[in-house]
């Protein structure tokens, strides 16, 4: 154990350069866009866009309103259950890839609706 009487240097010193913390940048939010040119995407057909994400591809076709996954286990998601703003971004950049893919339904609320038994 060193304790303050073996030190032989001024506490004043500045520390070794490789003790010196370096300032942290600042790193802006990825938007969406960014994000999809990240995913590798291509275009499937007119209304398919494919991208890749940590060696598993998703395949987001805009015709059937549909995200499937070709990972171990295959998962199919409709188009309601995913986020809105990543739809928006996966058609965008789509029809950039020069694709012709059905335009998205208007956004609807779905939490607020009414619930319904077995009688109509």
């Amino acid at each position: 154990m060193i304790s303050a009487d073996m030190y032989e240097g001024d506490y004043s010193d500045p520390a070794p350069a490789f003790l010196q913390r370096t300032p942290t940048v600042k790193k802006e939010p990825l938007s969406l866009k960014d994000a999809f040119n990240n995913l590798h995407p291509a275009m499937e057909n007119s209304s398919s866009l494919r991208v890749l994400s940590s060696g598993i591809y998703a395949y987001y076709d805009f015709a059937q309103r549909v995200r499937s996954s070709g990972s171990p286990t295959p998962t199919i998601t409709p188009f309601s259950q995913l986020d809105r703003d990543t739809l928006v971004a996966a058609r965008d950049k789509l029809v950039e890839l020069g694709g012709n893919p059905p335009e998205l339904p208007s956004e609807a609320p779905t939490l607020n609706k009414q619930l319904r038994g077995l009688n109509p």
